[in-house]
């Protein structure tokens, strides 16, 4: 009669414990799924980076229009849609074209920033709708993005976040920010910009 009341707790015991693992909502992973699954990977173990991580400079594409005169766009879309302020001394410009919406940033008329979407718009090397895994394969990463404009430096943070939905990439002297679809992973527009439009807007945590 002892050992059997012993076997019966024992059920009891194994089955509570079973109950446990599947119910309990203090639990940080499902047992039937790989419990490293949610574990934090550090970003020099997920993508390539390092602190002077640095791509060749767009030799095509809207990458090209920073830096130039504001008169070039006019001259090939013809007049914006839509100019208004954008901060001190900066003014936007909106051009549409088919398949293609441009948000152009100028000083003195001259392109600081260049927002780009629609499927027809060339922002090389990266494209519209390329999935965020070849971009983390083929390109060199900073998270911790650190330049100096007017004598003053300039530190950021990319969180976990901003790398999965807003990744700032660095390509020779220039940036792009690239906004991407969280749940697909996809891009769905490009920001190209100067360090000082960066500094300027700090889109990002300072150190």
């Amino acid at each position: 009669m002892k050992k059997l009341v012993i076997r019966v707790i024992g059920v009891l015991f194994l089955i509570g414990f079973l109950i446990y693992l599947f119910y309990s909502p203090k639990l940080k992973f499902d047992v039937l799924e790989n419990p490293n699954k949610n574990t934090k990977i550090t970003k020099s173990d997920k993508y390539k980076m390092n602190n002077h991580a640095e791509n060749p400079k767009p030799k095509k594409g809207v990458g090209t229009w920073l830096g130039r005169n504001i008169n070039i766009l006019t001259k090939k879309y013809g007049q914006a849609e839509r100019v208004y302020p954008y901060k001190e001394d900066y003014k936007n410009y909106i051009f549409k074209d088919e398949n293609k919406y441009y948000i152009v940033t100028t000083k003195d008329k001259k392109i600081e920033s260049v927002y780009a979407t629609g499927k027809s718009v060339d922002v090389s090397p990266l494209k519209i709708g390329e999935h965020l895994g070849k971009v983390f394969n083929n390109t060199s990463i900073n998270p911790e993005p650190t330049f100096t404009v007017n004598g003053k430096k300039y530190e950021f943070e990319l969180s976990d976040e901003d790398i999965k939905t807003q990744m700032l990439i660095k390509y020779g002297d220039i940036y792009a920010q690239v906004y991407a679809d969280q749940q697909s992973k996809e891009i769905l527009s490009v920001r190209f910009l100067t360090k000082e439009m960066l500094a300027e807007i700090q889109p990002y945590q300072l150190n």
